[in-house]
């Protein structure tokens, strides 16, 4: 089983131990600030329009991959990464 970070906290995540999403997180305020894959802390960058974020080694990802969670338990869609070359 491949292990999974949160991506608001950074912490890894245990199956069967509920992990707290903060309330700005949970209401789609704050963009992801750590890599679900690897738990490494990302560049961020907020923009009135969406925000996209940069793992060293997962690649970049965006407001238009994800739908923002209603809810701390509401599911959120997965994140994907898409790599993009300058």
């Amino acid at each position: 089983m491949e292990e999974r970070y949160n991506v608001y906290t950074g912490k890894r995540l245990v199956p069967g131990i509920d992990d707290l999403t903060p309330a700005a997180a949970a209401l789609g305020l704050e963009p992801p600030r750590f890599c679900e894959h690897c738990g490494r802390r990302m560049i961020v960058q907020v923009s009135p329009d969406g925000w996209w974020a940069k793992c060293s080694r997962h690649g970049v990802i965006d407001s238009t991959l994800r739908e923002p969670a209603l809810t701390h338990t509401a599911p959120r869609a997965p994140i994907r990464f898409e790599i993009r070359t300058a």
